[in-house]
């Protein structure tokens, strides 16, 4: 079930992105909304994985450029100590506060960028490139207008690109490279399914010898699509 309304406009809260995401099927590592500091140590019970805590406010889009993201919390205390700073943030910020996520940390693994955005000639166009902090810096990334996107599209995408060569060809580890086309055809899907769509950006996303999973999620709806 689509947990958005079809009024919302605008760039969506990080866990009501997943939300929607993930009812279509997209990867994530497990997760919490925590709404209050007692959720967020409940959800630690039993973890085997550190945890990353983001905060959640709608007046904070880049939240690592204002510490609003913590990594590693391994304890109660920790997890309990990233509640209370990422509600002091907001009150320091005057931005509505609306909880913090927990995302179980991913093993390490390449990154990579799979998305969404519109162009003046081609409106609606799917991306794939390089991740994570290498996205400005090396700038390897290949798009096509989401009308033409297939699987087979999709795997030429990848192919354009020196970290989907690197993926496809590396000697030591086998990466998952279909598990990216399957992303990238996903992200189709949604943007046919939404016409209000208009921003998604997974990055990272980690791909792995078996399957991807989508670490860090951006998604924006225009009320005038469609």
């Amino acid at each position: 079930m689509n947990p958005i309304s079809p009024e919302r406009s605008g760039w969506l809260l990080e866990p009501e992105a997943m939300m929607l995401l993930q009812s279509h099927g997209f990867p994530f590592p497990r997760w919490k909304w925590a709404a209050t500091e007692d959720d967020a140590v409940k959800w630690l019970q039993g973890r085997r994985r550190p945890v990353v805590a983001k905060v959640v406010s709608p007046a904070i889009l880049h939240k690592s450029n204002v510490g609003g993201v913590v990594t590693g919390l391994r304890t109660p205390h920790e997890v309990a100590d990233a509640f209370r700073h990422m509600s002091a943030l907001c009150r320091e910020m005057a931005a509505p506060f609306r909880g913090v996520l927990l995302v179980e940390e991913a093993g390490p693994a390449p990154e990579v960028i799979v998305g969404l955005t519109t162009d003046e000639e081609f409106d609606r166009v799917v991306l794939f490139g390089a991740g994570g902090v290498t996205v400005e810096l090396y700038r390897d990334v290949s798009f096509r207008p989401l009308q033409l996107l297939s699987p087979a599209a999709a795997r030429r995408m990848i192919e354009d690109t020196k970290v989907g060569r690197y993926l496809a060809a590396a000697r030591v580890r086998c990466y998952d490279v279909e598990s990216l086309v399957e992303l990238l055809v996903k992200v189709g899907e949604l943007a046919l399914a939404e016409p209000r769509l208009t921003e998604l950006d997974l990055n990272p996303v980690r791909v792995y010898d078996q399957g991807a999973l989508v670490l860090d999620v951006r998604l924006h709806f225009d009320s005038r699509g469609g």
